[in-house]
Formats: structure tokens, sequence, C-alpha cells
């Protein structure tokens, strides 16, 4: 409570101040040129004090307020190896076994109901475990699952796939796949087409 006690005083002092140069400005033409130079003299001594003053107040509390975040993100991350273990676990099932990641209009807080976290701590363990973003995590699987469906050799089209996996623009989906596999989706589609082609001329019987 003195940071606030300290900042009212300070408010106070710099009306005051502003108050004492306000009068001077209107007494200067009634009064003589000794008591002129004295009340500014004394003005300038006021504001040296009150500048001295605000520089140490925001040195104090400045050093507290870097600090705080610190502290925030201490208290943020969760309390043990063990606690993380199964908040991950967690969310591993709710990739694993919900399939979450293949909802288009899942978010950070949807996600943490439905694993029963709360949307902190599931942000603080994927940062940490999987150095990603909530989005950057979600996307990850939603590629691996449309790679799954390319590998099937199904009829439907690259954006059909990328849709039913969770994405929802095809501009969002060309833009993680290539990020993630170095290729177009077309192309990792073409390059497993001739995997494919190759394996089975290569176990194709040959007749005389």
């Amino acid at each position: 409570m003195w940071e606030l006690r300290w900042a009212e005083l300070m408010l106070g002092a710099f009306f005051l101040h502003w108050l004492w140069a306000f009068s001077a400005y209107w007494i200067s033409g009634y009064v003589s040129d000794e008591l002129n130079d004295l009340m500014g003299v004394i003005s300038d001594y006021v504001t040296v004090a009150m500048i001295n003053g605000l520089f140490v107040f925001i040195m104090v509390n400045g050093r507290k307020t870097l600090i705080l975040p610190d502290v925030q993100e201490a208290n943020a991350a969760p309390k043990s190896a063990n606690e993380m273990q199964e908040k991950r676990q967690c969310i591993d099932r709710a990739i694993a076994q919900q399939r979450l990641h293949l909802d288009a209009h899942i978010n950070l807080e949807r996600f943490a109901e439905q694993c029963g976290l709360r949307s902190r701590d599931v942000s603080t363990v994927i940062n940490h475990h999987y150095h990603k973003n909530f989005f950057e995590f979600i996307n990850g699987h939603r590629v691996e699952a449309v790679k799954r469906r390319l590998e099937e050799s199904s009829g439907d089209t690259i954006l059909d796939i990328a849709l039913q996996c969770g994405f929802n623009s095809q501009s969002a989906f060309q833009r993680s796949f290539k990020r993630l596999e170095g290729v177009t989706p077309s192309q990792y589609r073409n390059r497993v087409a001739c995997s494919q082609r190759t394996i089975i001329e290569t176990h194709e019987p040959l007749y005389d």
C-alpha cells in the first residue's frame, strides 16, 4: 500500500508545484525583482526534488514489475514432473482416442474442457513438452492424419481429405503441410503413389 501512498504524494506535489508556478507568474508584475528571483530559485529546487523522487519511485517499482512475470511463469508451470506427465497423457488421449484435432472448430478452451484440464495447463504442457503453441500442435496432428489418408490411395480429393481431417481452409492446410513436410500435398501424394508402384513392380512374379 505504501506504493499507492507514495504515488498520491508525488501527484499532490506536482499539483502544488504547478499551483506555485501559476501563482508566481501572475504576481510577478506586482513584486520586486529580488522576490521574483527568489521564487524562481525555489521553483527550480522543488522541480529537481520532485524529479529525483519520481526517478526513485520508478526505479523501485520498476524492479518489482520486471520480477512479477517470472513469478507468474513459475506459478503457471506444473508443480512436478509427475503432474506434467499426467497432464501430457490426458492431452495424448484427447488426440489418440477422442481425436479432437479432427474437429475444425476446436480451440484451446474446448480442448481443455474435453481433457478435464485448465486451458492454461494445456498450453503450458504443450509449450514445455512439444515446444509448440496450441494451434501448431493441433495442425501437426491434422497433417499426420492427412498423410495417412493419402497413403491409403482413397478416391477423395486432397481438399476433401484436408477438410475431413480438421482443416477449415485450403490455404491454412497447404501452408501447414508444406511447412511440416517440405513438399506440397500433391507432391506428397505423387511420391507415395510412385513408391507403391515400385513396391508392386518389385514383387510381381517373373515369367519366362
